[in-house]
């Protein structure tokens, strides 16, 4: 696995369970180029045995802002060479992440388009599903197919909930419509708001009762749990910000986590 997003310490952190009951994973923090990813991934082929070789990238989006789009064609094309060379002997499952852009938001149904990149980025895949919140509470995921080449797309989402296990893993709990399945939108909530509040999170220094929002706070305490209690989950802090459709930088997280403290909400 290639991670572009998180840190060496932050790997042993969050993957210790992983490592500990997969002996053969391997997870690299990577601020790589796609032609340096390809000979990482033929190194390994090397060694590999007749189960064969499962590859995640995560992400395709810091990719994509690094390296121009044809770098990641061309990176596509390749594994898909390796991929096909050794279907018989050493089969190659390759799975690409990918971020939500600025137009998604999660009380509306997501659509290719919602990828960052845009159709350019979805072109490289076979098949296709999001992963994105779901109105039955924060430990619950909707899983929607977007592109399907085999099965074709579906009308109705799948309902994923955490299982408390270590390392993390979903449980499969019901299929229902997307409609349905949707968070509702926060009525103080307007389109476009939540950039302008994020920014301006500030924590009042001046109590610590979990009850009041200070001051300068634009989100609710249920908003900052629902946040927290992600993040518990496994959400990094980029996927729990443009979730809500609201564009991740380090400053964000710090006023956000400002806003934790205060309400007694450890992040």
């Amino acid at each position: 696995m290639f991670t572009t997003e998180q840190k060496d310490e932050e790997i042993k952190s969050n993957y210790k369970a992983v490592t500990n009951h997969l002996p053969n994973f391997k997870i690299e923090s990577v601020e790589t180029a796609p032609e340096e990813i390809l000979t990482k991934v033929k190194m390994e082929m090397e060694t590999a045995d007749n189960k064969g070789l499962i590859v995640a990238i995560d992400n395709y989006t810091w990719l994509k802002d690094k390296y121009e789009i044809k770098s990641l064609k061309w990176l596509d094309r390749e594994l898909s060479k390796l991929q096909r060379a050794n279907q018989n002997d050493k089969p190659i499952t390759l799975i690409k992440v990918f971020h939500t852009n600025d137009k998604y938001r999660e009380y509306k149904p997501v659509e290719n388009h919602h990828v960052q990149g845009g159709q350019n980025i979805t072109n490289l895949t076979k098949n296709f599903i999001f992963l994105t919140p779901c109105g039955k509470g924060s430990d619950t995921r909707i899983l929607k197919i977007g592109k399907d080449k085999i099965g074709g797309t579906k009308d109705t989402v799948l309902i994923l909930r955490y299982a408390g296990t270590d390392p993390r893993q979903f449980v499969f709990e019901e299929e229902m419509k997307e409609s349905e399945a949707l968070p509702q939108r926060q009525s103080n909530q307007k389109r476009g708001s939540a950039q302008q509040n994020i920014n301006s999170i500030e924590a009042s220094k001046t109590s610590n009762v979990p009850s009041k929002r200070g001051p300068k706070e634009k989100f609710s305490i249920q908003q900052l749990q629902e946040m927290h209690q992600e993040l518990e989950n496994g959400s990094t802090w980029r996927q729990i910000l443009e979730n809500r459709g609201i564009e991740f930088s380090k400053n964000k997280t710090k006023g956000i986590k400002t806003a934790f403290k205060r309400h007694g909400l450890r992040g």
